[in-house]
């Protein structure tokens, strides 16, 4: 990196919850000083909070007292100008170490004492004479230990105690010299090589291997399908042993968790990511699980890497002999931060936070970051999740951070709770527990085994009654079958994606609310599909009641705006409605009562499926009748202002809605042209009170006091059936009001009621997130909002549904239903000119030519924006293809930009390619297109047309290339 463009960002570790603070240098914007140098290096003081070290371009090293307001420094000089590449202190704040680099006759790694009057005119010792120092590091552990990165090809350790006529040093080969980073486990350290290799080293293990042999190296630590793409900062977390993270040049920022596991009996084995070979070791024993690589780094399997050494992405780790019996694993490796095509908007340096110093409070880890426009965001990364393992006799182990915890099969013993520290005891130890903490009931299930952990404590003391509250505690098998991860599975292996109509009937059996929901989106989809609710300036698709009728009292956003150039009034709201009214013939008079607002009420009567015209209201009814819902079909027709079809509805009923009826009509026969009765209003008023049925409580609540009111707090009837009421009997404030209380409690419950108030809109978003913290229902949230963002709104914890549900499929192997998850959403994402609104997946697999490492695409479409640098020219080779293409087919069966043909198929021996053909040249026959694909082993990377792999391949089991054993099976 070029020291005059450096920029980085460093987390004080004296930060505490009240006290914050963080350095950010940014040479571009440095005022220039008399002598022109810039900062290449920095480190904080541990013992001093205020006091911080800068290497600069000469070699000199400041030393800034942060808290003083002369802004004096203590300058560290050396005799020949050259750059300083790295500053450590130890962890006394007594010694900085300064790596410079390569000069001719001087040293190249100064140690300096800063403690209290020491003499500042020379260093106290000097190591690497004519050796550029890339990085250097004190440990943690001893204070006069120090790590460095010489002349990108070795590692050395230094005892700055050692006598200065024989300096000793253990030293090993390596190119990942650079970024030397400290873990919390003083016993290990990591280096990177800038182009993507990262090697763990333990210092223990060097001291008996002389080769330096790291724990775990890993050869694609980006994940990255740009092979330019190059290592900027590699750092350990401050907070939580084992934790590091690595930012590349595209912005990327990947956190590696690892861990240990000790065997002091036998000889365990390391895993590395990537061999050297690419293929299992000799004293392989098993496979490791928890690692993971892209298919392009699996495709990349046999690529030279400069070094000599291959950049297989093998999953299956080769393992290495230890002597001090300790293993060293990936358990979890998290993207933060993705590469993004933009250079302002990349994450260019970042530090770990803490809230306080030593370990943090907080199970999340907190990345501080800045991006290439300067700006500062706090990134965080989630802890470890406690793992849980359970038994075939419902024992089930606990994992937590250093902790195992083994719960065996409940009973009222309390020997039988082992804690295990694996600081303390080892994993392995579990092997020696007694056969008598580990058995089970022989007979029926014991009332404790039904407990749950926090009640555990509680089940070992006996208790006195004959029933305990624990024995009321459900099964625990129907407990798991019941789970909500489980009622998902068996949702989407029925069908449940994004057909409204097929999810409401599968919720039919499950949930009144979640089938009425997906009703009223099955209707607002189909009108959407006609675009039935787009204007001539506004589009209403998706939109509830709330969001319609105060649609113009505050900004609208861009999506639903068709001239983004104009300014949206509430004159156009008006316009729109109406205009979407006459399009389904709709009156513009509202008889109901007296309002301002004619066409939003229409509109809204329309959205909660009240509006019917006389003639639809009396087939209604009919249905009702007909199906014995005699009192809801008189709530409905009381609610509509039709007193005597509510009568006459009650008439149709049994016997006791006929004495109902009776009632009813005496009532507002008395009534009529009065305003008072208060014997019927207390009858009434007592018969509301007693009633069962909601709408016959309803009718009462109305006869009562002759006000809407009351019946719009019965909560028996449907939200939409009140909303209803409400827009048809409310004066405009009033309706106002009510609508807003409405929504404020359908979203502070999570209702999936309230989306007729909502929408499918940022609104429909606090809704949905509270249903999933009462339900944990994700899949239905992330299919609800499929069909509002990205295409009208955008919302992170929309995008944190949706990758959490994609991920449950996965874990489910349901791959296809994730795929065709995946395609809905993108065309439910389509705006009004049919334009895809989801961001693009990013590429996976992609197939390059073996002669000139470029892809073999013939398509004329561009490649990613800020794709791999050295693939830069794809686009114009592609562009070259479309414009031969106009004087003739370009041929399917060479690389497109070396020309050098394809290879061949093993079985009829022709050259591998896929033509590209314009849409109307495209086969009528999509299969016969599809035989002609070519395929390839990843084994033994011989390739096969697609159909003639199929026909082989059905009655093989081997691979027909001859010699070749390699059970591909295609």
């Amino acid at each position: 990196m070029n020291a005059l463009n450096l920029v980085q960002c460093w987390w004080s570790p004296h930060s505490t919850d009240t006290q914050q603070r963080f350095v950010k240098i940014n040479s571009r914007d440095q005022e220039l000083t008399v002598y022109d140098v810039v900062n290449s290096c920095f480190d904080w003081s541990p013992t001093e909070p205020d006091i911080v070290a800068a290497g600069q371009s000469t070699g000199e090293t400041l030393l800034l007292n942060l808290a003083s307001p002369s802004g004096n420094a203590q300058s560290l000089s050396v005799k020949l100008q050259r750059a300083c590449n790295s500053i450590s202190f130890n962890r006394d704040g007594t010694k900085i170490a300064t790596g410079l680099d390569k000069v001719r006759n001087d040293f190249c790694l100064n140690v300096w004492d800063v403690s209290t009057g020491s003499d500042y005119s020379r260093p106290l010792r000097g190591f690497a004479a004519s050796e550029a120092i890339n990085s250097v590091k004190f440990t943690r552990d001893n204070p006069d230990i120090l790590i460095a990165g010489v002349t990108y090809r070795y590692i050395r350790l230094f005892d700055i105690r050692e006598p200065p006529n024989t300096p000793h040093a253990i030293t090993y080969q390596s190119k990942c010299v650079q970024g030397i980073s400290l873990d919390l486990d003083p016993n290990y350290f990591a280096g990177y090589h800038a182009e993507g290799v990262v090697a763990v080293w333990d210092r223990r293990y060097s001291k008996l291997n002389s080769s330096g042999e790291s724990s775990l190296i890993f050869r694609s630590s980006t994940d990255d399908a740009t092979p330019a793409s190059q290592i900027n900062h590699l750092r350990h977390s401050s907070t939580r042993a084992g934790v590091f993270a690595v930012l590349n040049s595209s912005g990327g920022l990947r956190v590696y968790e690892t861990a240990k596991i000790m065997n002091q009996e036998a000889n365990t084995t390391i895993g590395i990511i990537g061999s050297d070979n690419g293929s299992e070791g000799p004293n392989h024993k098993s496979r490791v699980g928890g690692w993971r690589d892209s298919a392009a780094s699996l495709l990349e399997a046999g690529r030279a890497y400069k070094d000599g050494t291959s950049t297989s992405g093998t999953r299956t780790p080769v393992p290495m002999a230890r002597t001090d019996g300790e293993t060293l694993l990936v358990t979890r490796i998290n993207d933060i931060a993705t590469a993004s095509p933009k250079p302002d908007q990349r994450v260019v340096c970042f530090d770990w936070m803490t809230e306080g110093y030593g370990e943090s409070r907080s199970s999340t880890l907190k990345i501080l970051s800045m991006k290439g426009d300067g700006s500062m965001e706090v990134l965080r990364c989630a802890g470890s999740v406690p793992s849980l393992a359970w038994g075939s006799r419902n024992e089930f182990a606990i994992t937590s951070d250093n902790d195992v915890e083994i719960m065996p099969a409940p009973s009222v013993n309390a020997e039988r709770e082992v804690v295990i520290r694996p600081r303390k005891k080892s994993i392995s130890d579990l092997e020696d527990l007694d056969e008598k903490h580990l058995h089970s009931y022989s007979g029926g299930e014991s009332p404790d085994q039904k407990l749950g952990m926090g009640m555990m404590e509680h089940a070992r003391q006996r208790s006195n009654s004959i029933i305990r509250p624990e024995d009321f505690l459900p099964e625990v098998r129907e407990v798991l079958k019941n789970d909500i991860c489980m009622v998902m599975k068996k949702r989407v292996e029925a069908g449940y994606m994004m057909d409204c109509s097929k999810n409401a009937e599968l919720a039919m059996r499950e949930d009144q609310y979640l089938e009425d929901m997906w009703i009223w989106l099955d209707g607002a989809a189909e009108c959407v599909a006609s675009d039935g609710m787009l204007g001539q300036a506004l589009d209403l698709s998706f939109l509830g009641v709330h969001s319609v009728w105060n649609g113009g009292t505050g900004t609208t956003p861009e999506s639903r705006i068709s001239n983004t150039k104009r300014r949206i009034w509430q004159e156009d709201w008006t316009a729109t409605c109406d205009e979407i009214n006459r399009r389904h013939q709709r009156s513009k008079k509202f008889p109901s009562c007296k309002t301002d607002f004619p066409e939003q009420r229409q509109l809204c009567l329309a959205i909660c499926g009240s509006h019917f015209e006389n003639d639809e209201l009396e087939y209604e009814l009919q249905r009702l009748e007909e199906n014995d819902e005699h009192s809801k079909a008189a709530g409905l027709a009381l609610f509509h202002g039709k007193i005597d079809r509510c009568i006459k509805s009650l008439q149709c009923g049994g016997r006791a809605l006929k004495l109902m009826s009776t009632a009813v009509a005496g009532y507002f026969n008395s009534t009529r042209g009065s305003s008072s009765n208060s014997t019927w209003k207390d009858l009434a008023g007592e018969m509301a009170n007693e009633l069962a049925d909601p709408y016959q409580r309803a009718i009462f609540a109305y006869i009562a006091n002759s006000e809407w009111r009351e019946v719009l707090d019965e909560i028996g009837i449907p939200i939409r059936e009140r909303i209803g009421i409400a827009l048809r009997w409310l004066e405009d404030d009033e309706l106002t009001n009510y609508l807003d209380s409405t929504t404020k409690a359908a979203v502070k419950g999570g209702e999936l009621e309230g989306i007729i108030l909502t929408g499918i809109t940022e609104a429909s978003v606090d809704l949905l997130q509270e249903y999933i913290n009462r339900t944990g229902d994700v899949q239905t949230a992330a299919l609800v909002a499929a069909f509002g963002s990205p295409r009208y709104f955008r919302d992170e914890r929309v995008d944190c549904w949706m990758e959490s549900y994609r991920q449950l499929l996965n874990s489910w192997r349901l791959f296809h239903a994730r795929a065709k998850f995946d395609v809905a959403r993108g065309q439910a994402s389509r705006d009004r000119n049919g334009a895809i609104t989801m961001n693009p997946p990013q590429r996976q697999v992609y197939v390059r030519c073996a002669n000139c490492d470029r892809s073999i695409s013939h398509n004329t479409v561009g490649p990613r924006t800020g794709g791999d640098p050295r693939r830069a020219g794809i686009a114009g080779g592609r562009q070259q293809v479309t414009q031969a293409a106009g004087k003739g087919t370009a041929k399917p069966t060479v690389c497109p930009h070396c020309r050098k043909s394809l290879p061949r198929c093993a079985i009829c021996l022709l050259n591998l390619g896929t033509a590209y053909y314009k849409e109307e040249e495209k086969s009528k026959e999509p299969e016969q297109d599809y035989d002609r694909w070519f395929n390839f082993c990843l084994s033994c990377n011989h390739g096969l047309h697609a159909g003639h792999a199929k026909e082989w391949f059905e009655k093989h089991t081997v691979c027909p290339v001859p010699d070749c054993e390699c059970r591909c099976k295609m």
